[in-house]
């Protein structure tokens, strides 16, 4: 296995907090560089550049670091700020270039292999999610962890979640929409990968491996096989989902959260844009519904929530002490 040290590797491209540096054989690795690598908006610029010029000729691309964690998510100190001076019309073009972003990695025609490892939240997940593989660490700890905050993952996450509901066999589809809509809602996080495994964060033929020194060479193999075979681009997808009777049946879910004490009363607006996002509509059923439509219901939420006083205490309150508030 071909130990890789990111530091001895030349750069191709960069800006303050991401570069794109390469690996040899064809290969990149796009490297975050942002406090505790967040997505942050350099961070999606540089992506989205990446992508438009066909990741500057290279055959596929790695997203690893060697820093402490993958990534903790958002800029909360940012988007602090960015309400405090009630910029609500600029969070919808963030959201949406978010979106455009992840998405981008997504429909990608050349290889994406996301090396997760440590602590991988929120956005950073997201970004992981919408690779076509992923080489983790076994100590790896995986979460969509928006709730916390007063949010929903706003950048597909959600979105991911719903097609895989939409993709679920319909004798199965109650279970997997509860343990969705609890994964997200009650910010679940895996213990390690394996765990990461159950919570379909990763897939069952994603790699784990258990050495920080082994982790972007595995990653950059996985590239090159995936370069080999040849692969198709993805393209977007349509999901039949249950509706309104799926929307009913999780709001009565989360009012049983809230009535035994899991979850507060501002969770339980949190959860109506979750529900809304999973069960695809809140006035029909078993809908037809595209993937950018989702992505729509999901910002709409996003959006939403970042006006309301519960999620501003809840961002103030992490901003300030690094704990969440149960509001």
């Amino acid at each position: 296995m071909e130990i890789i040290n990111l530091g001895e590797k030349k750069v191709i491209a960069s800006n303050e907090e991401a570069a794109l540096l390469d690996l040899g054989d064809g290969i990149g690795c796009l490297e975050f560089r942002s406090k505790g690598n967040s997505i942050s908006p350099l961070v999606r610029e540089f992506i989205l550049e990446l992508a438009g010029n066909g990741f500057n000729g290279l055959d596929g691309l790695v997203i690893g670091s060697q820093s402490k964690n993958f990534s903790v998510g958002a800029d909360l100190f940012a988007m602090k700020k960015s309400i405090d001076e009630k910029q609500f019309d600029a969070f919808e073009k963030r959201i949406a270039s978010f979106q455009a972003m992840t998405s981008s990695l997504k429909y990608s025609g050349k290889p994406i292999v996301a090396a997760p490892y440590k602590m991988v939240l929120g956005g950073g997940l997201e970004v992981s999610l919408h690779c076509h593989a992923r080489v983790a660490l076994a100590k790896t700890f995986m979460g969509l962890v928006e709730a916390g905050v007063g949010l929903i993952p706003g950048g597909g996450g959600c979105k991911e979640a719903a097609l895989l509901i939409g993709k679920t066999p319909r004798e199965q589809r109650e279970q997997v929409l509860v343990a969705t809509f609890e994964k997200l809602l009650l910010k679940k996080v895996s213990k390690d990968a394996a765990e990461a495994k159950l919570l379909v964060y990763l897939k069952p033929d994603d790699i784990v491996v258990e050495s920080n020194e082994e982790l972007l060479g595995a990653a950059k193999n996985k590239c090159l096989e995936l370069v080999r075979s040849c692969r198709s681009a993805a393209v977007e997808e349509t999901v039949v989902l249950p509706g309104k009777s799926a929307y009913d049946f999780l709001l009565a879910h989360a009012q049983t959260l809230r009535e035994t004490g899991l979850i507060s009363v501002h969770d339980v607006e949190i959860g109506k844009k979750i529900a809304r996002v999973l069960a695809g509509s809140t006035t029909e059923n078993e809908i037809s519904i595209r993937e950018t439509h989702l992505l729509e219901i999901e910002r709409k939420g996003f959006l939403e929530l970042i006006q309301t006083q519960g999620t501003y205490d809840r961002i103030s309150h992490f901003v300030a002490s690094g704990e969440m508030l149960k509001n």
